[in-house]
């Protein structure tokens, strides 16, 4: 089917000739909406790689100018082998693979992002614990999981989020034990707004009403995947990613489910 209208179109509808699920994503941007930062292998040209096939960097497909970079040698990240001609940017381990800002956003000409904001992608955890994105020098955030199923938020006041009753992917989550996912996160200053979303995406998969960001940090910079500068005895978890995505503010369900339909497909 076609439709003359990005707004109101099915998942298995076209406009201008493509996916309609993926131009809601892009029509949202030209109404100035959307993803503030936008990561995507589903154009494989927006990977960027060295002589050696190796990842050295990642552009955001918003156009916000919100690019980053690659750890080098034995930390540049890899691009997976297209699975149905789908890539995957492949970071931590051991050695830690990782994409990172070159700089602070500020001086690289970009705003810092306030906090409430909510981080989409579409990713599969290959093995291990401990840190999915760190580096306190650029982030201000960070994303972990515990025991390889119970993922948390941090900084938080996050004891609610760790063991039985937090966030486990498998359990109250919904995830399954392996393959890829859509994920959501929210990061808040507000009690009970900080939150990680079931796998179908309808409600908080916690019960953690009154958690919210420990401090008031703008989102300074970036990392995907952990530089070892700080846990240097740590090794992080091997983790592939095929989206990433930050929002301003919270999202709304159906904004949610608009921005899912996107993910969905590439997650399967």
């Amino acid at each position: 089917a076609t439709t003359t209208s990005c707004t109101s179109c099915e998942a298995d509808e076209f406009w201008n000739g493509q996916a309609c699920a993926t131009n809601q994503i892009k029509h949202a941007l030209s109404q100035g909406s959307g993803p503030t930062i936008w990561y995507t292998t589903a154009n494989a040209s927006s990977v960027l790689k060295g002589s050696q096939g190796e990842v050295t960097g990642w552009t955001d497909a918003t156009g916000n100018g919100y690019d980053i970079g690659a750890g080098t040698d034995v930390h540049a990240p890899t691009l997976e082998t297209s699975t149905n001609g789908k890539y995957a940017v492949r970071v931590g381990g051991d050695p830690g693979k990782y994409l990172r800002s070159a700089d602070l956003f500020v001086n690289m000409g970009l705003a810092d992002i306030p906090p409430p904001f909510t981080v989409m992608s579409v990713m599969k955890i290959n093995s291990g614990s401990a840190y999915l994105m760190d580096d306190y020098g650029l982030d201000k955030f960070v994303v972990a999981i515990d025991n390889g199923d119970n993922i948390f938020p941090f900084p938080t006041t996050y004891s609610a989020w760790r063991g039985t009753g937090g966030a486990s992917l498998t359990g109250n989550c919904g995830f399954p034990s392996a393959g890829w996912g859509v994920h959501e996160w929210v990061f808040s200053n507000t009690a009970g707004e900080t939150a990680i979303y079931k796998a179908d995406g309808t409600a908080p998969c916690i019960d953690a009403p009154t958690d919210k960001m420990k401090y008031a940090y703008n989102l300074t910079g970036l990392t995907i995947g952990e530089d070892g500068g700080l846990r240097t005895t740590i090794i992080d978890p091997d983790v592939s990613w095929r989206e990433f995505m930050i929002f301003p503010g919270t999202l709304t369900r159906q904004e949610s489910a608009r921005y899912r339909e996107y993910l969905d497909n590439i997650a399967s």
